[in-house]
């Protein structure tokens, strides 16, 4: 899954390790938040999947220590 949202999956990023639900962007749609606590060396991200009419297809959003 890590893949197809344009990033590289790599040993010990445990993307999934933790999820939640709510409506991040107020659309009035859910959305799902995905960490990876042990991505990029244990800096962890949190990747923000954006629900759409069809479900879970819109546009991302990494959040990332970088960031």
């Amino acid at each position: 899954m890590q893949d197809t949202l344009g990033d590289t999956s790599e040993a010990n990023d445990r993307f999934g390790w933790a999820m939640a639900t709510g409506d991040f962007n107020n659309d009035g749609r859910d959305d799902l938040a995905v960490g990876a606590p042990g991505e990029d060396t244990f800096t962890g991200q949190v990747t923000i999947i954006y629900g759409a009419a069809g479900g879970l297809t819109g546009p991302t959003l990494v959040l990332s220590q970088a960031n």
